[in-house]
């Protein structure tokens, strides 16, 4: 992949400007904006690290520690840029706008995405690299990139392990999990020895389904029976107030007794005594129809006790078959556990295995990346050598062995700079993208020029922000930004 130009619309500094790129571009800059003595205009805010921001926005669509919305130019609705490249011998175009909105086209033919995810992650694909990847390994700068020989010898070893362990994460991952399975499903933790087939469940269904029935019939049949009893005790209770009332009809008569004389009349109580006869008749009849009705309602509740003690046997068998079910079910679960302590074994000794041969893989890595970093700083008296003591890192430069503190500032982000190109090429990345954001401020030009003899015999494309350099480097590409009134562009 190669970038052949940018354009750049209302993106910050920049209101209309088209950037073509070769294989090293170098950008210098100055800020007519700024002066800082007579004719003495500073670098500082021209709109170089703009052109940066630019090439990963149109990229990736980020940027480091800058809200999008902080790259429209002032004034502006909207921001744009376009990055034109060459990629497998296809002409693509990213044209990518602010607010979000992105268009790919190939051949002068668009692509179509589903989302806008969908499209980045094809952009990933062509770049090689995600955004994190590319600012840890491709961007060279003080502040927006990582530098990781600066990070510290316990730091710088973890990074480097954890990018050369990366490969064997997921392995060692699928073999733990193995593990644990084979751990959890050990014959040996299992509380039921025996197999318990899914016929003994269908089975028990079954039972619990005809239970059921016979609850639902019997207590249907215990509903009509309390109705019965409840019409029973209606009828008995009507029966006992006309008794009651009959009684009290015949107790108020007193045979003989004059109701306004209050006294015995043998004349009244001639009149009177077939009065009581027919009332004792009565009473006896409803009396006799009472006793029919308690004898009855006996025989009813007799039969509703019957019902009752049938529901709670059927409760009872069902509560029964529930837990068995229970017991089953919970039973049927040990069905897994299949694996034996040589199982859990034969996986602990695939991780112990694994993890030697990534401790031997690691140090391979390190030679190699050890050889590659020392061919890239071939002639220029500087060396490196890693190892597993504590200081994991040393440096020769000149036969004098040094620790990464005792290098100078330009020394450190020399070095770091190969460093980084040098875990590119022993992954296999030998092409893409490098940027370089005052990341080289403090190489001495000297250094400088040695940096781009290697860097143009590499198939990467660089755009290098180096203020200040004479304009006599072969085969470089010169940018020359100029701000002026607040505003950039290339000269």
């Amino acid at each position: 992949m190669i970038i052949n130009s940018i354009k750049l619309k209302n993106f910050q500094l920049f209101q209309n400007q088209e950037i073509n790129l070769d294989k090293i571009n170098l950008i210098t800059g100055i800020n007519y904006d700024s002066l800082e003595e007579e004719n003495s205009y500073s670098s500082n805010g021209s709109g170089k690290s703009t052109i940066l921001n630019a090439i990963l926005f149109g990229l990736f669509g980020e940027v480091t520690d800058i809200n999008l919305k902080d790259l429209i130019s002032f004034g502006a609705k909207e921001a744009e840029v376009s990055v034109a490249l060459s990629h497998n011998n296809k002409n693509i175009i990213i044209s990518r706008k602010i607010p979000a909105a992105l268009t790919i086209t190939q051949d002068g033919k668009e692509i179509q995405f589903n989302t806008a995810s969908i499209a980045q992650k094809y952009l990933n694909e062509v770049f090689g690299s995600d955004f994190q990847h590319y600012r840890t390994y491709n961007l060279i700068d003080n502040k927006k990139g990582i530098n990781l020989l600066d990070l510290g010898i316990t730091s710088l070893r973890k990074a480097l392990m954890d990018f050369v362990n990366e490969q064997f994460v997921e392995i060692r991952k699928n073999l733990l999990a193995q593990k644990l399975e084979r751990e959890t499903y050990n014959k040996d933790k299992r509380l039921y020895t025996y197999y318990l087939s899914d016929r003994r469940i269908e089975i028990i269904n079954a039972g619990l389904d005809e239970i059921k029935a016979d609850f639902l019939k019997f207590q249907k049949d215990r509903d009509v029976q309390n109705g019965i009893v409840s019409q029973l005790n209606g009828e008995i209770e009507s029966r006992k107030k006309l008794i009651y009332f009959r009684e009290k009809d015949k107790q108020a008569l007193h045979v003989g007794v004059c109701p306004i004389l209050k006294v015995k009349c043998s004349k009244l109580e001639e009149q009177l005594i077939p009065i009581n006869k027919a009332k004792e008749e009565e009473i006896q009849i409803i009396k006799g129809e009472l006793k029919g009705y308690q004898d009855q309602l006996e025989g009813e509740l007799e039969m509703l006790e019957y019902y009752n003690a049938i529901i709670k046997q059927v409760e009872n068998r069902e509560r029964k078959a529930r837990e068995c079910l229970l017991k089953l079910k919970e039973a049927q679960k040990f069905a897994a556990y299949k694996y034996t302590k040589e199982d859990v074994q034969l996986y602990a000794d695939a991780i112990k295995i694994l993890d030697s041969f990534c401790s031997y893989y690691i140090l391979e890595w390190l030679t190699n990346l050890e050889i590659i970093i020392n061919d890239l700083l071939k002639g220029l008296n500087l060396a490196v050598e890693f190892n597993a003591e504590k200081d994991f890192i040393k440096i020769v430069n000149n036969g004098e062995e040094l620790n990464y503190s005792q290098l100078s500032s330009g020394q450190k982000k020399f070095l770091g700079t190969i460093f980084k190109i040098g875990i590119l090429l022993q992954e296999g990345i030998d092409s893409g993208l490098l940027l370089f954001d005052e990341g080289l401020g403090d190489i001495d030009l000297v250094n400088f020029y040695k940096l781009i003899d290697i860097l143009k015999g590499l198939n990467f494309q660089c755009v290098i922000i180096y203020q200040n350099c004479p304009k006599e480097i072969k085969d470089v590409n010169y940018i020359n930004v100029e701000r002026k009134e607040g505003t950039s562009k290339c000269g």
